[in-house]
């Protein structure tokens, strides 16, 4: 009778360990693995990658990284594949253009209140920023300016050398009648509204 239950048993095991092995793509072994979910512009580091399985073997190896976004070649303005790495899940948006995962056993929590004290992405660099794309502050209450290329990177690093600036908006070039992106400077968040245009972010100092 025993020898019958453990055959039962173990040909039941048998049979759910694929369905249970199949749950999850091959590629997320040893992480989490969100299709149609942004993190955000990578903290850490930014480079072009050729699969998703790339970005975890990559974060996986820096010790520094807790998180990963893979962007589709058709969300990139170059059609290239990128990979972002970042030191912790500070943003965290619905998007089809990309993958994100967390490293398993890193996980800094979430949403967390952003970066902290602490060494930033850069070497000397004491600021850091989140990231929040389908967001407007508004019109700049500091300043605004044009910006030449094509990426929320430049407004963000310009809010950050400018101990002034508290936050600031991209404004993508297919929303401004003049034909440029623009960035937005602010002293402070008079406003948060959902929209398509931008991408925002708030700036945090040590």
């Amino acid at each position: 009778m025993i020898r019958k239950c453990v055959t039962k048993l173990l040909a039941a095991l048998a049979l759910t360990t694929p369905l249970i092995a199949a749950g999850a793509p091959a590629q997320a072994q040893g992480s989490s693995y969100q299709d149609g979910v942004t993190f955000g512009v990578g903290q850490l580091r930014i480079f072009q990658a050729s699969s998703p399985q790339d970005c975890i073997a990559s974060c996986q190896q820096d010790r520094r990284c807790r998180a990963w976004t893979f962007q589709r070649a058709q969300y990139d303005s170059a059609g290239r594949n990128i990979c972002h790495l970042h030191r912790g899940v500070f943003e965290r948006s619905a998007n089809p253009c990309c993958i994100s995962g967390v490293i398993n056993f890193r996980d800094q929590g979430y949403p967390g209140p952003g970066p902290g004290p602490g060494p930033g992405p850069y070497p000397g660099q004491r600021w850091q920023s989140t990231l929040q794309d389908g967001v407007t502050f508004g019109t700049g209450n500091y300043r605004y300016f044009d910006i030449p290329g094509q990426s929320s990177g430049e407004c963000q690093a310009a809010c950050g050398a400018d101990p002034n600036c508290r936050a600031w908006t991209y404004q993508r070039v297919e929303y401004n009648s003049r034909g440029v992106p623009v960035c937005h400077l602010h002293r402070f968040i008079g406003e948060r509204t959902p929209s398509p245009c931008c991408v925002s972010g708030v700036v945090r100092r040590w």
